[in-house]
This record gives C-alpha cells, structure tokens and sequence, in this order.
C-alpha cells in the first residue's frame, strides 16, 4: 500500500493540473478508439496487482502515453515495470512493452454516432527477468465497434465490441507459445466529474484450454479539469481461470485538446 501511495503522490507532482474547459469526464473507451470529436493527447501512470494462483501476485507499474492523430489514428505506448514472486522471491525490473495502433471509421452512411476500427497491438519481450515477461513477440490483430451515446459534447458514454487474436510469432523457443482469441462487449457511462464502466475482455486461451469471463468495473473521477482518478476491480467469474483476480489504480493526465 505504501508504494501505491508513493506512485501516485510523485506522479500527481510530476503531472500538475491546467485549466480547461470540460464538460464530460471520458470513459476508458478512449484507450481503445479516437474519440472522433476531438484530437487527444494524455499520459496515464497506473498501478496494477494480478493476484495469481498458489499466493503468487504480478505487480505492473506502468506509464501510458496516448496520441490521436487527425480525429482517427489512434497512438499507445505502454512503458511498463513489473515485480513478481513467482520465483520464490520478489523480483523487479523492466517488463514486456506494448504498442498499439488503431484508425478508427466513421459510418456516417448508417449513423452519425457510430465507428468501425481495425489495428493490431505489438508486445515486444523486453522483460529484464523471465517471471516479468513472456519471452515472446507477439501481434494482436484486432477490430471492433463504438457507439457513442450522444453527439459532440453532449455524450453520455459508450457501446463497445472488440474481437482480438493474440498470437506469438518469435522469441525464445522454451518458453510457451501463445494463442488467446478475446473479445470485449464494453459499455461506459460519461458524467460531468465521473464515469463508471464495464471493460471486461473475455478470453480463451487455446493453448492450455482456459476461457476467462471476468466481471471488470472501473469508476473515474475528474479530480480537476485535466487529470482523472480511477479504479478497477477485475474478478473471473469460471472456477478453471488463469488468474484469481486483479485490481488497479490509475491517473489519466489530459493534455490541452483541440475541437
């Protein structure tokens, strides 16, 4: 608890709030797909806990930068540091890194308020041990559908569906491949300070045979105009799961946007 607190005190220094108008606090869904109305720019510390099985944990601390390119490119680097006990003792040190690309399509033949989008996320094993990582390069091709509730700055929140394959292509040869199909039907609700979200990503592992079907709610504060609070409660609802549960803690730091 001690290093929760630590994390997010230095990065709530580090990033210090600016003025600007808001009038909605936007939901997660914003990782995933460019917000159409406006081009983004934030940075997002988070602190993870993965509660796995036998008493062993996975701790993430990791910095999120994301950057929407005009109104429908969509940027995510994930500069991650892990511990783990998973080898008897604690170890720290650098973890997997992500990066994601998505466009995002408007259909405005069929609705003003809803978008396709296709990309694909890349996990490069830059992990410093081998508990911290996969030892794997991984592609994770995917395409999904938003529905924004609402237009403009009247939205109210989202409908989402998602649908990825996550699939090893290289690395080290003793370590196991990876094959999970995921999808994640998501829906969020925009207030003026706050959102609550469902952001569950059902899994099926096809290499161990292991579907994951968790509950995953997260709710966000807006602290002050630019930087939001939440957290996130994840629990697997199967009793044959690849994890007990997980929890999270996060800043979302939103650098001036424009219309």
């Amino acid at each position: 608890m001690k290093t929760i607190i630590s994390f997010i005190f230095a990065i709530t220094v580090l990033f210090p709030s600016i003025s600007i108008a808001q009038t909605r606090t936007y939901g997660r869904n914003i990782e995933l797909y460019s917000y159409p109305y406006k081009e983004l720019f934030f940075v997002s510390p988070r602190f993870d806990r993965q509660n796995q099985k036998y008493g062993n944990y996975y701790d993430t601390y990791l910095l999120r930068t994301v950057l929407t390119l005009d109104q429908t490119y969509h940027f995510r680097v994930d500069l991650p540091f892990a511990s783990s006990n998973a080898s008897g003792e604690n170890q720290f040190g650098f973890a997997d890194m992500n990066i994601k690309f998505m466009h995002t399509i408007p259909t405005h033949k069929m609705n003003n308020r809803l978008y396709g989008a296709y990309g694909f996320e890349m996990v490069l094993p830059t992990a410093s041990h081998e508990n911290l990582g996969s030892g794997k390069w991984q592609l994770w091709p995917g395409l999904g559908l938003i529905y924004f509730k609402g237009e403009g700055e009247n939205t109210t929140g989202t409908y989402s569906l998602s649908f990825e394959y996550r699939f090893s292509f290289a690395g080290d040869k003793d370590r196991p491949d990876i094959k999970i199909l995921a999808w994640a039907p998501n829906v969020d609700w925009w207030f003026k300070k706050w959102y609550v979200g469902y952001y569950a990503t059902w899994t099926y592992d096809l290499e161990n045979e292991i579907l994951d079907i968790p509950v995953d709610i997260e709710v966000g504060y807006n602290i002050v105009s630019s930087l939001v609070l939440s957290v996130e409660f994840i629990q697997p609802l199967l009793k044959n799961r690849s994890y007990n549960n997980e929890f999270g803690i996060k800043l979302r730091y939103n650098f001036p946007v424009k219309d």
